[in-house]
């Protein structure tokens, strides 16, 4: 029953953290970019979404260092890359609840 309390706090917290990186990207605030891109690198990895945690740690390493790089292409990635993360732990908690 942990691994579904988990789950839907993970689909709690994660669209809101995308956001914060979407922004953070936007407005090039390499802070908050680190710090969000951190906490769902290791939330994402935890539920065993290891492409996203792997995009993360990219995002991660651009903020430490300042460079921006193919940002806007990586938010694309983020959000796509989510909407397939979601889909599966949504699928996942439907096995457990039955």
């Amino acid at each position: 029953m942990a691994f579904v309390e988990l789950i839907e706090c993970y689909l709690t917290e994660t669209p809101r953290q995308v956001e914060d990186i979407s922004t953070a990207i936007t407005t090039q605030d390499t802070q908050t970019l680190l710090n969000t891109a951190h906490q769902l690198k290791s939330s994402s990895a935890s539920v065993g979404a290891i492409a996203l945690a792997q995009l993360c740690k990219v995002l991660e390493a651009q903020a430490y260092s300042s460079k921006l790089e193919n940002s806007l292409e990586l938010i694309s990635q983020l959000y796509q890359e989510y909407e397939q993360v979601k889909t599966a732990l949504e699928q996942e908690l439907a096995k457990e609840v039955l």
